[in-house]
């Protein structure tokens, strides 16, 4: 079942809840209690997506090599990415 917000009749939502010991129980210490905001609201208005491309990203064999990844570039890559917006009027002419 998917909740996009906490029912006040349920308040353990979908995302309150951890596995241990093969059950699953409310967690110890503090969990993220905020909604789901599909709007892109206070903390979307600050979030920068990195995208790493396939071209940088180690070869699959190089396990325990440690590599260093350009962030920056990382985010300048991720703004130049096609906005989900765009995407789905794309598809809405398809």
């Amino acid at each position: 079942m998917f909740r996009a917000t906490r029912s006040p009749r349920w308040l353990l939502g979908w995302f309150d809840l951890e596995w241990k010991a093969n059950r699953t129980v409310v967690p110890d210490h503090g969990t993220n209690a905020r909604d789901l905001d599909f709007h892109g609201g206070r903390v979307a208005a600050h979030h920068q997506v990195e995208i790493y491309p396939a071209d940088v990203l180690p070869a699959g064999d190089a396990i325990g090599v440690p590599v260093k990844l350009e962030r920056k570039a990382a985010i300048e890559h991720g703004r130049r990415v096609e906005p989900p917006d765009a995407a789905r009027r794309v598809l809405r002419h398809l």
